[in-house]
């Protein structure tokens, strides 16, 4: 229970705490003074601040009665606030900071900050290991000894022209190189050493979806169908095991199915994938085909972002130290300085749009001269140096074929200088063998083009052998002048005797000629998009594909145009298509889509169908309902001019352990009703996580204690009474960003990192995991003569955690210590400036917000006392807790 001493004393103390805060926020800087740098900091030191400790009536007795203060206020040293007088400042200890390096992120990394001499605040710590790890080279700087790994850096005195700064506020270390001494490293680079396997767990990915017709006039139900998919795995060091089974239901009977079962570890050596058992080939280079054997694969995804698709090397010759800036589309793309003589960039981020790079050459002296870099891809084309293969054995694995149909496989891709890119591949099987040669180049004016040649030989059944060729061409080019992007998305024109792998394999296993009626002969796609900026764009796409033995083709030919005037938007689409046998439909589709709502998360669409001798009208209404976003609906009617009405109406809702859904439709003679439930579940050491779909790749919070606490940047995700939760599809081989939302967490709890970065490999279960501490209290804290403690002096953990801080009277706010423990006061680094105290709580009472307890500090023991000069290394922030 509360004192009445303390009664009479909160209103006060509510006063000099709230102004002591904001002294400690705001300090009333003065700016002009600056403190001495320290001989072995490698930051420079903060700013020294004025303040006139009377403002919080501290001071002796002339100024209190100067001030005016009432002879009961509390009095204090100026000393007291020595600790606060440099702004901007990191309290003692580690702390996990963001790093910047020449203003590019690089990473979180948990760096130690060390007090100054003589009170002047504190300094961040920077080790030869940071900078190596960031892409320093330390064979630059011979007074500092990489293998000293934890020995802080001055940079005054071992780095000139390097400089270290930290924002208290942004959480920011800044390092500043010159770009001369850093590590040619390609931009978003990440040391394969940081890539993580995970945890060993169990996994389950699970789908049921159902559906009940029924026919008007009493005719009884149409029939009820049920389907389920479960995808279930085994995590075992780097090893994943998968395996996917589904059930079908029908009138017909129920099917049950066990597909998709392989192995499969990452080589981040090689940046390779290998896998044993179900898989499927890539179709880039050869005809895609499913498998069940062995197969070793280059990953592009282990790569640097900035390293992944097509993107033209940049050269050119710079005269001074200069800046070299690239745009496209006239939006800024790429920034950097370059030395004097030739240059080189060969880390441009593949982008979306194909057209040409405007790049200028900024002098030291002003001078500016640009030139246009050509820039146009295709799917073929691959970077300076980059390589792809992917080696096969096993057998093949169609729907329908039974006999064994075994073969090898590989494809080989590499790109050359000057944009230019050669691929290759074979197969070789009992009843098929092929090789395929290609080239592809980005040309200047021309644009991208590329072109490849395939000749197969075919056993067929009876013996009979065919053989043939199939040409293949891409081609991309964007007419900057008008923007027009014109992409030949592919031609093939195949010989008679030509048939791809699976075809044949189906021939063998069928007593039909079945080649007969599916061999291609050639296919045309053709697509040309215009914006038309404000007004909205244009697209146009034609597709051809013709047969051995009919003298028609299919042909689809399609026009469209989009636009928004504000927040609507609305388009109009025409198509035509026409078939060998000679028919063909015409249709013109428009729709029209008005958000609404104080968010806007409410969308009227209407629509207009023309097709087929039919008009057919419609409008719907969806959006999101509750907090998150959760809860998504929509409804929906249609009316045909032949006299039909339909509508639909349906609810999905996201929750953290699943995704559930509802549909109901009704149609002129049938009703039908259908469900839905997707979600995951995670078997882990200590326990089952249930989740929403999972993904390939997964994260598993561990914040024990923190229970109903959301994850920032996910959508109904939220830890478990346990403190467990999964976040789904996270992006493996980069870092990833799982942060708790500390609004949720309560009074009672306390995290001291609310954000982990993990950088998991492909299909890991990778573990985030928090420290979290429950409890808050106000602790009375008087030294053994009866005196508080100095204001402004940390409380601790004996492990070294902050907890907390002394307010006026000696009264300390604490949060997430306990209900009972042993805790350290301190406001120097001497030991006689630290003492311990014991408290303990009792059993409060839930509805006591604010138990309080009073606590002797004692001076410490000579054995504990705390060090005065603590140095450690440094340590990358891996999800785990220090």
């Amino acid at each position: 229970m509360m004192h009445r001493a303390n009664l009479r004393s909160w209103p006060r103390r509510l006063l000099l705490g709230c102004a002591a805060g904001f002294a400690a926020a705001n300090l009333a800087w003065a700016g002009d003074a600056t403190a001495p740098s320290s001989a072995d900091s490698s930051a420079s030191a903060p700013t020294l601040a004025h303040f006139n400790p009377a403002f919080l009536n501290i001071g002796n007795s002339q100024g209190d009665a100067q001030s005016g203060a009432p002879d009961d206020a509390p009095h204090f040293n100026a000393s007291d606030l020595a600790e606060f007088s440099h702004g901007n400042i990191a309290l003692p200890g580690v702390h996990d900071v963001e790093v910047l390096l020449n203003d590019a992120q690089v990473g979180k990394h948990r760096v130690l900050f060390n007090t100054l001499p003589d009170n002047q605040g504190t300094a961040p710590c920077v080790t030869a290991k940071l900078l190596g790890g960031i892409g320093v080279m330390l064979s630059e700087f011979p007074a500092v000894d990489p293998n000293v790994a934890g020995q802080c850096i001055d940079a005054d005195r071992q780095m000139p022209n390097a400089h270290f700064s930290y924002e208290a506020d942004t959480e920011q270390l800044s390092i500043t190189i010159p770009n001369a001494m850093l590590r040619h490293t390609a931009r978003g680079a990440i040391d394969p050493s940081e890539f993580q396997n995970g945890i060993d767990g169990a996994l389950f990915d699970y789908r049921i979806s159902g559906s009940k017709s029924e026919m008007a006039g009493g005719g009884g139900a149409g029939g009820i169908q049920w389907y389920g998919s479960l995808r279930s795995g085994i995590n075992l060091g780097p090893w994943r095991l998968r395996g996917t089974t589904t059930v079908n239901r029908d009138a017909g009977g129920t099917q049950v199915q066990f597909q998709d079962i392989y192995a499969r570890r990452a080589f981040t050596g090689i940046s390779s994938q290998f896998t044993i058992g179900d898989a499927t080939t890539d179709g880039s280079i050869l005809d895609s085909v499913p498998f069940r054997g062995v197969q070793l694969a280059s990953d592009p995804a282990m790569e640097p972002e900035s390293l992944q698709g097509y993107a033209p090397v940049i050269r050119g010759i710079a005269q001074t130290h200069a800046k070299v800036e690239l745009r496209q589309n006239g939006f800024l793309i790429y920034s950097t300085y370059v030395p004097p003589g030739p240059f080189r960039i060969d880390d441009l981020y593949a982008a979306a749009s194909n057209t040409d790079i405007e790049v200028t050459i900024i002098e030291a002296d002003g001078r500016k001269r640009t030139f246009a870099q050509p820039y146009s891809t295709v799917s073929a084309l691959l970077r300076d140096h980059a390589w792809r293969y992917r080696v096969t054995a096993g057998m093949l694995r169609v729907p329908g074929v039974t006999k064994a149909s075994p073969f090898a496989q590989a494809t080989l891709a590499h790109g050359l200088p000057g944009d230019f890119t050669l691929y290759g591949g074979v197969t070789v099987s009992p009843i098929y063998q092929a090789v395929v040669f290609g080239a592809a180049r980005n040309m200047p004016v021309i644009g991208a083009l590329s072109l490849d040649i395939k000749h197969a030989r075919s056993r067929l059944p009876g013996g009979r052998i065919e053989s043939g060729q199939s040409v293949r061409l891409a081609y991309n080019k964007s007419l900057d002048v008008i923007g027009t992007q014109f992409n030949v998305a592919g031609y093939r024109y195949s010989t008679c005797g030509y048939h791809s792998f699976s075809d044949v394999a189906a021939a063998n296993n069928s007593t039909l000629d079945v080649l007969s009626t599916i061999n291609a002969r050639d296919r045309l796609e053709i697509n040309i998009a215009q914006p038309l900026r404000s007004a909205g764009s244009l697209y146009a796409t034609y597709t051809q594909q013709g047969y051995w033995g009919m003298q028609d083709e299919d042909r689809v030919l399609q026009f469209g145009y989009s636009g928004s005037y504000h927040s609507i938007s609305y388009g109009l689409d025409l198509s035509y298509d026409r078939h060998p046998d000679g028919t063909s439909s015409k249709q013109v589709a428009f729709n029209l889509s008005i958000p609404f709502g104080k968010t806007q998360n409410h969308t009227f669409t209407a629509s207009m169908l023309s097709g087929d001798g039919d008009i057919k009208e419609g409008a719907s209404m969806s959006g999101t309902l509750l907090r998150g976003h959760q809860l998504n609906y929509s409804i929906r009617a249609d009316l045909s001019s032949q006299g039909g009405q339909s509508g639909s109406a349906s609810l999905n809702y996201l929750s953290g352990v699943g995704q559930f859904g509802v549909m109901q439709s009704l149609s002129k003679g049938s009703a039908q009703t259908s469900v839905e439930v997707a979600g995951g579940a995670v078997v882990h050491a200590h326990g089952i996580t249930f989740s929403q779909p999972l993904g390939e790749t997964i994260g598993l919070v561990a914040a024990p204690g923190a229970s109903d606490v959301g994850i920032e940047s996910t959508q109904g995700v939220s830890t478990d009474h346990a403190g467990y939760a999964v976040i789904p599809n996270l992006t493996p081989y980069r870092r990833n960003n799982i942060t708790l939302r500390t609004a949720d967490l309560g009074s009672q709890v306390a995290v001291r990192t609310a954000t982990r970065i993990v950088t998991p490999r492909r299909g890991a279960i990778v573990l985030a995991r928090y420290k979290v501490s429950k409890g808050r209290m106000m602790l009375d804290i008087k030294d053994q003569k009866g005196q508080p403690m100095p204001f402004g002096a940390r409380i601790e953990t004996l492990a070294g955690d902050d907890v907390g801080m002394v307010g006026p009277d000696g009264q300390g706010f604490v949060t997430g210590a306990g209900d009972r423990g042993k805790l350290r006061v301190r406001w120097g680094k001497q030991a006689a400036e630290q003492c311990e105290l014991a408290f303990d709580l009792g059993h409060p009472s839930q509805n006591n917000l604010m138990p309080e307890a009073t606590a002797v500090c004692r001076p410490l023991p000579a054995r504990t006392a705390k060090a005065t000069a603590a140095v450690g290394p440094i340590l990358p922030s891996t999800g785990e807790p220090s």
